[in-house]
């Protein structure tokens, strides 16, 4: 991981200790922090694969941003809208992958939602 980046670290250690003069036991726990290239906190969670996950995330976006920018793919494109691209194709990278293959897509369907009012059904008519 980068450094620079600030991505992943740990707050506290993940032990739990007991005094045995008073019988109070204290609870330490670990938190990550992940943040992004600017230093905002993007996840707070006490799971380490979890961050390093989201870290690994973040660096794939990052990368991806950059060969937007450099090939000036949608030079109007705001800022924010781009991370937002970004990250949800590197948080989908396995199904951007079957695409690319020329894969089918593996997600799985939602049933469309019931409405309240009910739906008359429709005849083809032919002209």
């Amino acid at each position: 991981m980068d450094e620079s980046r600030a991505a992943v670290r740990w707050l506290y250690s993940p032990f739990q200790t007991t005094e045995a003069r008073n019988g109070a036991s204290t609870m330490i726990e670990i938190e990550y922090i992940v943040k992004d290239s600017r230093g905002v906190e993007r996840l707070r969670t006490a799971d380490k694969k979890a961050a390093d996950a989201y870290d690994r995330i973040l660096e794939n976006a990052e990368r991806l941003a950059q060969l937007l920018r450099a090939d000036q793919v949608l030079p109007n494109l705001p800022e924010t809208d781009l991370e937002n691209l970004t990250i949800y194709l590197a948080r989908n990278a396995r199904e951007v992958e079957q695409i690319l293959k020329g894969k089918p897509m593996e997600r799985e369907q939602t049933p469309p939602q019931e409405s309240a009012e009910p739906v008359a059904s429709l005849k083809v008519v032919k002209a």
